[in-house]
């Protein structure tokens, strides 16, 4: 799929909640493009832009979590003092074995306790309080018709049509219609996008 340089400015600002800005780089080679980017703790690297949008790998080499294909190991230490310099929300409870096994946490906030791998909560993810995060689902859309701004946003936006309205909620299935072939079947606005 080919991307406009706008398309490509618009994707990178929206990843990651807009943790990510452009520095430098031409995105002339479109996603094989070579570029600079400073993450929101204001380090500065160099990656594809490729890796970054499609694969999700080129994230902030100075935040990444140490994952278990590091040569160091994440101990429960190192884990309790990423948690707390990311976020004074949420509290360790107990559980930590290493980054890909559950541990207990509690979000202050809500009082909800739930589990999370180390590697989903303080990782490219970003996993938080499955309560909170379902209660506050979709409600950023609301204020846009958020399934005409995703067929605007699409390449091939103008081949599509919904055929409901949105039900704030990505994870719901929706009707659309391919006006090319007068398909009409039922996808997440996840899935589209």
């Amino acid at each position: 799929m080919k991307y406009t340089e706008n398309e490509l400015l618009e994707r990178i600002k929206n990843t990651e909640n807009g943790e990510y800005e452009l520095i430098s780089g031409s995105l002339d080679n479109g996603i094989n493009s070579k570029i600079s980017l400073k993450h929101k703790c204001g380090n500065i690297y160099e990656c594809k832009l490729k890796g970054f949008l499609n694969e999700g790998k080129s994230r902030c080499p100075k935040c990444k979590i140490v994952t278990h294909n590091s040569t160091k190991k994440l101990t429960e230490k190192d884990f309790i003092n990423k948690l707390n310099k990311e976020t004074k929300e949420y509290k360790y409870i107990s559980g930590f074995k290493n980054t890909r096994t559950k541990v207990k946490l509690k979000h202050i906030t809500c009082g909800n306790i739930f589990e999370a791998t180390p590697n989903m909560f303080l990782g490219v993810k970003k996993t938080r309080c499955p309560l909170c995060s379902n209660k506050n689902r979709g409600k950023y859309a609301i204020k846009i018709n958020y399934l005409d701004h995703l067929l605007q946003s699409a390449s091939d936006g103008s081949e599509y049509k919904w055929l409901e309205p949105y039900k704030n909620n990505n994870k719901f299935k929706h009707k659309i219609k391919h006006l090319k072939c007068n398909n009409e079947y039922n996808v997440r606005p996840n899935d589209f996008q």
